[in-house]
Order: structure tokens, then C-alpha cells, then sequence
């Protein structure tokens, strides 16, 4: 908490010093902080991207494992990357952008949802992962896994839609879904 303290204090000096009659419950303090959260959240991204994803690609390769390579191949380490700023919004927003802003609850949202849709991609990826390295094997003559794998997606993505829906309005996936059964 002392840490959010004082990032938030230095944030709010720094915009003082170019902006000097700005309040804090200002709507351009609002889209300042913003702004500098998107910024930095791209910066992060861009650093995940090009320095921390060829090192595991580095490590992936010089292993002798299978899964790591597959993983590698389906992009699972890829999108993964895209949790990096999802968090950084997630955490930083409460931080430099009071709750009562308008802005707050919309921005933590998105962020949310930023991080449900990309750990549903990164799912995915591991999944067709799981249906390669099994197809590779001498048992998928016999048992092919392809449908429960298409399954598993889909199923996956009901949830996923089910929680995004429960986010937006701010309800429980529980009601949303005994709404669903009502109407069967």
C-alpha cells in the first residue's frame, strides 16, 4: 500500500508541475493517468515481446522436449505475452485513477476482459498443442482426440462468453446462467 502511495503522490507531482491548477478529480487528470497507463502498458508489451519471448524461444529450442517446441509452434508463449500489460492496467488503474472516476470502473473492465480473452487464446493454443503431440503418437490411429479436443474449446468458449457477459453487468456467471436454463 505504501507503494501505491507514493507512485500515486509522484504521478500526481508530475502532473502538477506541467499542469499546475490541476485537481486530481479533474476529468483531464482522469485522461492524463489514463494515458500514461496505456503508455507504459504498451512499453511493457513491447519489452515482452522483443526481449523476454526470443529468450524462452531460446530456452523452448535448446530443449529436448516436445511440448515446449509445440507450444512454441502454436503461439501459447505468444499470447501469453499479452497478459503482461493486461495486469500491469489492472494493477496500475486503482492506483492512479480515483474509483469515483467514471473511467475507473470502465478501464478495469476492459482490462479484465483483456486478460479472460487472452488466457482463452492461450488455452486454446495449449489445447491444439495437446492434439498434436498426441497425433504424433502411435495410439491416435486407434483413438483420434480432434472432437473432444473441438469440445473442449467450445466449452471453454461458452465460459468464456458466460464470464465476459457477468463482467459487463456486473452480475454473477451463477444468475446469468440459471437465466439461461429459465428460458429453455
Amino acid at each position: 500500500m505504501e507503494v501505491s502511495a507514493s507512485v500515486r503522490d509522484h504521478f500526481i507531482h508530475l502532473v502538477k508541475d506541467i499542469f499546475p491548477n490541476l485537481t486530481t478529480e479533474d476529468p483531464l487528470y482522469s485522461v492524463i493517468a489514463l494515458g500514461s497507463i496505456l503508455f507504459v502498458a504498451a512499453l511493457i508489451y513491447i519489452v515482452a515481446r522483443l526481449l523476454v519471448r526470443p529468450q524462452i524461444a531460446n530456452w523452448v529450442y535448446k530443449s529436448n522436449n516436445k511440448w515446449d517446441n509445440a507450444l512454441q509452434e502454436h503461439g501459447f508463449f505468444r499470447r501469453l505475452m499479452h497478459l503482461f500489460p493486461a495486469l500491469f492496467i489492472y494493477i496500475a488503474t486503482p492506483v492512479l485513477i480515483d474509483n469515483e472516476a467514471v473511467m475507473h470502473g470502465m478501464v478495469i473492465k476492459s482490462a479484465q476482459l483483456y486478460m479472460l480473452y487472452s488466457g482463452l487464446l492461450a488455452l486454446y493454443a495449449m489445447l491444439s498443442t495437446v492434439e498434436d503431440v498426441y497425433n504424433a503418437s502411435a495410439l491416435s490411429r486407434r483413438a483420434p482426440i480432434t472432437g473432444f479436443i473441438q469440445v473442449t474449446k467450445l466449452a471453454f468458449a461458452i465460459v468464456t462468453i458466460l464470464l465476459s457477459i457477468s463482467l459487463i453487468v456486473d452480475r454473477s456467471p451463477l444468475l446469468i446462467v440459471s437465466g439461461l436454463t429459465a428460458i429453455a
